[in-house]
């Protein structure tokens, strides 16, 4: 939930950044941890890494949060 709400301050402080790529890229990730849908989350990263390559220090990030929403599910 705090990722939501940075997401909205962030728009709020830069109008222009709601309807980017990364605004979308980002809500998209945030909302997929949030309902624990790793497929949906590992989609967001994929379609976001066709057209502007993430970085190792990037991926390993977005892999770790991955790693965070599997063992949420595992242990329900």
């Amino acid at each position: 939930m705090s990722c939501q709400r940075a997401i909205e301050s962030y728009s709020n402080q830069d109008p222009s950044f709601v309807g980017t790529r990364e605004h979308k890229f980002l809500t998209a990730i945030a909302e997929a941890f949030d309902a624990g849908d790793s497929e949906g989350f590992t989609a967001a990263v994929a379609e976001y890494d066709r057209l502007t390559k993430l970085d190792n220090w990037k991926t390993g990030i977005l892999l770790d949060t991955k790693r965070k929403i599997s063992d949420e599910q595992s242990l329900t």
